[in-house]
């Protein structure tokens, strides 16, 4: 079974790997994996049943941010 995300960052749905880049493309934000060149969404939860969390990206850093718990925690980090 795959990994669709992990707690410190997304993780490639073709082959498992957590190097890349996170991209804005016409759905929205995506990794694209370093290891296979894959693209696999973003996708983020909230550790809290039935809220809804959301990416925000400030600079190179991403946010996992809950606005019904009112948390924000560091998601990923692209490299430069």
């Amino acid at each position: 079974m795959k990994r669709e995300h992990q707690e410190n960052g997304p993780v490639c749905k073709h082959c498992e790997g957590i190097s890349g880049s996170i991209l804005y493309g016409k759905y929205g934000y995506y990794l694209k994996c370093s290891a296979c060149a894959g693209n696999t969404s973003i996708r983020v939860e909230c550790d809290q049943a039935g809220h809804k969390a959301r990416v925000r990206k400030d600079g190179r850093t991403f946010y996992r941010e809950c606005e019904a718990c009112a948390s924000s925690s560091v998601y990923f980090v692209n490299p430069e």
